[in-house]
């Protein structure tokens, strides 16, 4: 399981909790947000907004890699539990929070080798940092080919219908 914490700041943190629901439909793992303030629509993986403390540690106990705001709280506890740890950082350019300090956290932290900082907050750049991130021996997290293919059907019925006409007129259907 894949463990992802927003943190507990009142700004909501769309970017991360958008991107992580996009890797849950490309990979044969759960996910599981811990979504805070972060009011969107999420498809693919699991969401609590809160958890108390208990259920919090026992949600970084199980965490094959958590993924976490690059806030101090988040980073102690996946580091207290040992788990393999990848950053965000929240910005003030998108009103996640009202300065960039967890930038100089995240970039401090990948420094001394306690996590990986992914800048590019997209599915494709959290999926290389987990593989990255995971024991050599263990089983990698890649995208199902099946997973992938069923998404990306299914996120063609999505497109207007203007755009399926012009497809079939492409193809002489």
């Amino acid at each position: 399981m894949i463990f992802v914490s927003v943190g507990t700041r009142p700004e909501p943190f769309t970017r991360l909790v958008t991107a992580m629901d996009g890797v849950a439909a490309q990979i044969n793992e759960a996910v599981m947000i811990q979504t805070g303030h972060t009011p969107c629509p999420v498809r693919y993986a699991h969401t609590r907004p809160w958890m108390n403390e208990a259920d919090y540690h026992l949600m970084l106990q199980q965490a094959r890699v958590v993924i976490s705001q690059a806030g101090a709280g988040s980073i102690l506890g996946a580091r207290h539990h040992g788990r393999p740890l990848i950053v965000v950082a929240r910005s003030r350019r998108f009103h996640e929070c009202p300065d960039d300090h967890q930038y100089e956290l995240a970039y401090a932290i990948e420094q001394l080798g306690y996590a990986q900082f992914v800048q590019d907050i997209t599915p494709d750049a959290l999926i290389a940092a987990l593989n990255h991130v995971i024991d050599p021996g263990d089983t990698p997290i890649l995208p199902s080919p099946l997973v992938a293919t069923v998404h990306h059907y299914l996120t063609q019925w999505d497109q207007p219908a203007a755009s399926w006409v012009q497809r079939f007129r492409r193809k002489g259907v």
